[in-house]
């Protein structure tokens, strides 16, 4: 959907001017309009107000919803799958994706906050962060050399409030 547009007052004409859904360069002293999903693009906010997120290259396919891990690939953060199996060693969650990434695509990484690219939820239960890549479960891992943690407790079927807990190994 096209931003919607508005008339201006001009002197004594009228000029139609489109409303900016997002901030930065070129876009001062605009109307400012929700985006297609009916919120306020991150852009139109000043540093440390709005969502905590940071964007940087997946190094591999994140699904929608997954927890993430940001790890050093060669000297830049990466956004990987969060894992807490044994075979990986541990990929903590420090974060989490609402839509699908592919690898090498820029990723924006919701540090903490509403995950709504989850389905099939149960409300009000805890969820931990899963033995499977970028997963959460509601049994929380138990058995030796697995990691333990706390990622955050669904408010409905399809939105996880997200506060990643400490990373434990278990041993």
């Amino acid at each position: 959907m096209a931003a919607p547009r508005f008339l201006q007052k001009l002197g004594s004409g009228f000029q139609e001017v489109i409303a900016t859904v997002l901030g930065g360069a070129g876009n001062g002293e605009k109307i400012v309009s929700t985006n297609t999903s009916g919120v306020l693009d991150p852009s139109l906010f000043p540093a440390g107000i709005g969502a905590d997120i940071v964007t940087v290259p997946a190094s591999e396919a994140l699904a929608a919803g997954a927890q993430v891990n940001l790890w050093g690939n060669s000297g830049a953060t990466n956004a990987r799958n969060a894992d807490g199996s044994v075979a990986n060693g541990g990929k903590k969650s420090e974060g989490f994706v609402i839509a699908a990434v592919a690898s090498g695509a820029t990723a924006t990484v919701y540090r903490n906050g509403l995950n709504t690219g989850l389905t099939g939820l149960t409300p009000g239960a805890d969820y931990y962060l899963g033995t499977t890549a970028g997963t959460v479960t509601t049994t929380p891992p138990s058995a030796a050399g697995q990691t333990l943690q706390y990622v955050g407790k669904a408010i409905t079927a399809t939105s996880l409030d997200v506060q990643p807990g400490p990373f434990v190994g278990l041993a």
